[in-house]
């Protein structure tokens, strides 16, 4: 009896490639197909699993839609992990919907121009920011929960787009999971300290040094939230949080009486594109 063929999207990314290493050990009970990027940092990250027997790397994108049909074809399930995220996302809406709205729809057009759409399963990977911001004590969330995201949130816009397109693809088997935060490999408070404190303390030493009065840091909301909420406890449990209060405390050490520091609690922002309706989604 043959074995059932999986295909993979998004394997270079964290979750992808978590996802990865787990299927790795079940290939025996199927084949794995994974589709990547063909770049030089995505073929570094796949070397070690050249030749593996069962894995089947295929190098491409969403947008070759004729070599959607070769990987697509007879593949029993697709996982699709892969998707453009924040905050890049928010930088670039218009590749955000490309990619994670065009790529879902690609994959399932592939689909049905294959006449698989009554036998390939497709598990969608979405988000939990489709119902918006759940900050405690009101932080649970239900399946039937109005879609709401969160303003200028254009990740979860697209996930939005993609996911309904998905819901309304009529395709036999499909699911939705929406998926929380993936932050990726401990101990990652590290990652963010490189990103959001070095690079203050870096900056500001030198601005103090050139004879600079005034500094202006865009610092995070959530530093707010925890000032008024202190029993919630946020930077125990959330690293990124915690290198937020960090970085505004670095930030402040370097005030003085001829150096001024001053740090902007803000909410996250992206740029709506006012045509998003070119992508025939929303």
């Amino acid at each position: 009896m043959n074995k059932p063929t999986v295909f993979l999207t998004g394997a270079t990314g964290g979750m992808g490639m978590e996802s990865l290493k787990a299927m790795l050990k079940d290939l025996n009970l199927y084949n794995l197909r994974v589709l990547v990027r063909d770049s030089e940092r995505n073929c570094k990250i796949m070397e070690p699993y050249e030749g593996t027997e069962g894995l089947e790397i295929c190098k491409g994108d969403f947008n070759d839609k004729a070599g959607l049909k070769n990987y697509l074809k007879d593949v029993s399930l697709i996982l699709h992990i892969a998707a453009f995220v924040s905050p890049q996302a928010d930088y670039y809406p218009e590749k955000a919907m490309q990619s994670n709205y065009g790529g879902t729809r690609n994959l399932i057009e592939t689909i049905y121009e294959l006449g698989q759409e009554e036998t390939t399963k497709f598990v969608y990977i979405g988000t939990v920011a489709e119902t918006g911001d759940r900050m405690p004590p009101i932080h649970w969330g239900r399946v039937g929960d109005p879609i709401k995201p969160s303003m200028f949130d254009y990740y979860t816009v697209s996930k939005v787009a993609a996911e309904r397109y998905v819901i309304e693809s009529g395709l036999k088997y499909w699911v939705s999971l929406r998926q929380t935060g993936i932050i990726g490999p401990a101990p990652v408070y590290d990652i963010f300290k490189k990103y959001n404190i070095d690079p203050i303390k870096r900056l500001l030493s030198i601005a103090k040094k050139c004879g600079v009065k005034h500094s202006a840091i865009c610092g995070s909301y959530f530093a707010h939230f925890i000032k008024i909420r202190p029993e919630l406890e946020l930077t125990k449990w959330h690293p990124y949080i915690r290198s937020r209060i960090d970085q505004e405390e670095t930030a402040l050490s370097f005030a003085d009486d001829n150096f001024d520091v001053a740090v902007l609690e803000l909410p996250i922002y992206s740029e709506l594109s006012r045509d998003v309706n070119r992508y025939g989604c929303l």
